[in-house]
């Protein structure tokens, strides 16, 4: 409901979400961005971020239609993103958060993903954009292409013979909108060729042109195109009632995987705390989203200050970068610590040895996690992993906070640290968040939407499941 009300106060009349995708391998980047990887999580979270922005005079579009989300070896970027799933997978699991978008949510717009599926490209389907969409579901919105899946039709999956030939298969196959960062001419001109030479009916371009226009009459773009108040927007953008809400979402999304007998920390039982760790006191990887943002982040650091530093002595050392030179070649293997990481760690271990507690803030930012962003390991990123297990050393009691966009594998740390919190993204609220949790003044009432796998061999690895498919594979050695 924010967002459309945000939305429409700004003058959209389009925003680009919910994400069905689900979150099935997550080696894969953009796991920052989905919801789950369990399908019914996926469709409740995604039809309420519909009825919402719709219910605002807003269409919603979801993304990225379809079977996107699990591309062979997690991999992203410039390669090739075919999905290694069986039919089975795809009805059950997979088109589940779209069909109930568009039969329950009634859901106004689609973005078709520039993936294949059993070697037909998504935007090139009849079946995935005609036959399935909208005769089977009864879809009554638009598909917007994702950016380049029309020229990834010949470009990339090479079943056409050139990027006309890719709009062709488009447009018949039940594209209503391309979308890239090239000129419009570069679809226009193509597309009015093949009208005049008669290869696309003129009846086909007229449905197209339709599903477009329906959506403009339902969202009142013909009746008031324009913002009637643009000054509204001052007191409507992030207005208190709305900050109330971001800070209520952090606090309910943390989650706390480990406690043992450490946490919630008295603050008139210590003197001195040290807080630590790449995302101790950084703001990039609190809002991972697109485009600017003029927001006041509230870091772990300042969030703890702000809580309990009249009180007790807040002490800060970085401790190391979320990455290094080295990185991600010493994710392939060992590689010696880089000499200014070293010292850095040794600061921080330095800072720890007078303090009561430490709390290490560690995990992704912007670099690590993300499109484009696919790994090959889920290992904290750098040397991350070498600074707790020296604090560690310390013998000093240590909270873990996890600022991450996607699971981690955290043995070491799940073994020996006694407490750990699973903080996500958590948003310019943050630091407050994380602070009231540690002190007590928040339950972390979250649950894990997603699974954690001990290693990458296990990939892949999350829920739902066959039965007995994920039970232990023999006895311990």
């Amino acid at each position: 409901r924010i967002t459309g009300k945000e939305a429409k106060a700004l003058g959209y009349t389009n925003v680009y979400s919910p994400i069905l995708d689900l979150a099935r391998d997550p080696r894969w980047g953009r796991v920052v961005e989905c919801y789950s990887e369990d399908p019914y999580l996926a469709s409740e979270l995604g039809k309420e971020m519909i009825f919402g922005i719709q219910s605002e005079g807003i269409a919603s579009t979801a993304k990225h239609y379809a079977v996107y989300s699990v591309p062979k070896g997690g991999r992203d970027g410039e390669v090739r993103t075919d999905p290694h799933v069986t039919p089975h997978e795809v009805y059950e699991i997979l088109l589940k958060p779209f069909k109930e978008a568009v039969t329950e949510a009634h859901i106004l717009g689609l973005m078709s993903s520039y993936n294949d599926f059993d070697g037909i490209p998504i935007t090139a389907s009849h079946y995935f954009m005609t036959d399935l969409l909208r005769k089977q579901w009864g879809f009554k919105g638009y598909i917007v292409s994702d950016s380049g899946a029309v020229e990834f039709i010949n470009a990339k999956h090479h079943i056409a013979a050139d990027y006309k030939q890719s709009v062709y298969l488009a447009v018949m196959a039940g594209l209503n909108i391309r979308t890239n960062f090239t000129p419009p001419d570069n679809y226009v001109v193509p597309l009015r060729k093949l009208v005049a030479e008669g290869k696309i009916p003129m009846s086909v371009l007229d449905e197209r042109v339709r599903d477009i226009l329906r959506v403009k009459f339902k969202v009142g773009l013909f009746d008031s195109p324009y913002v009637k108040d643009p000054d509204a927007a001052d007191t409507i953008i992030s207005n208190p009632e709305y900050r109330k809400v971001s800070l209520q979402s952090s606090r309910e999304s943390l989650v706390l995987l480990k406690n043992k007998d450490l946490l919630p920390l008295d603050a008139s039982r210590i003197k001195s705390i040290l807080v630590t760790g790449p995302n101790a006191d950084a703001t990039s990887p609190m809002i991972s989203r697109y485009g600017p943002s003029e927001i006041d982040v509230i870091t772990v650091l300042k969030g703890i200050k702000q809580l309990v530093g009249d009180r007790v002595d807040v002490r800060y050392s970085q401790g190391c970068d979320h990455y290094d030179s080295n990185w991600p070649e010493n994710e392939l293997y060992d590689k010696p610590i880089a000499k200014k990481q070293k010292s850095m760690i040794s600061k921080a271990v330095e800072a720890a040895k007078d303090v009561d507690v430490i709390v290490v803030a560690v995990g992704d930012n912007e670099k690590t996690v993300g499109e484009s962003k696919s790994r090959t390991s889920l290992n904290l990123p750098g040397n991350q992993e070498d600074l707790v297990e020296a604090l560690y050393k310390t013998g000093k009691p240590i909270i873990v906070v996890l600022i991450n966009g996607r699971p981690l594998t955290i043995n070491y740390i799940q073994k020996y640290i006694p407490a750990i919190i699973e903080a996500w993204f958590p948003s310019e609220y943050a630091g407050q968040a994380i602070a009231e949790t540690i002190f007590g003044l928040n339950n972390p009432s979250g649950k894990l939407p997603i699974t954690f796998p001990k290693t990458v061999g296990q990939i892949p690895f999350n829920f739902p499941f066959k039965y007995g498919s994920q039970l232990p594979q023999a006895k311990k050695l």
